[in-house]
């Protein structure tokens, strides 16, 4: 039986990041855990604050990062087009 199968290793993340203790090696899971969760709006805040701090070498990082803000981008561009009509 494995013991941490329930836990929630984002909302740790999350946590040890609000208790000042974020580093690259927990804001780049965040990252991959929201941007496969199709939660492109969250990938991107993790993104920049992975960037700010760390020198991305990772090429498929950085064509995630790029479909994520395409996703967003289209995102709010379909929003704004619902609310013309």
């Amino acid at each position: 039986m494995d013991v941490n199968k329930d836990i929630d290793v984002v909302r740790v993340y999350e946590q040890v990041v609000r208790e000042g203790y974020g580093t690259p090696f927990i804001y780049k899971h965040l990252v991959i855990a929201y941007y496969y969760n199709s939660e492109y709006s969250k990938a991107i805040t993790w993104f920049r604050k992975f960037f700010s701090v760390e020198k991305n070498t990772d090429p498929e990082l950085d064509s995630h990062y790029r479909q994520a803000l395409k996703a967003v981008a289209a995102a709010n561009l379909l929003k704004s087009k619902k609310n013309i009509y």
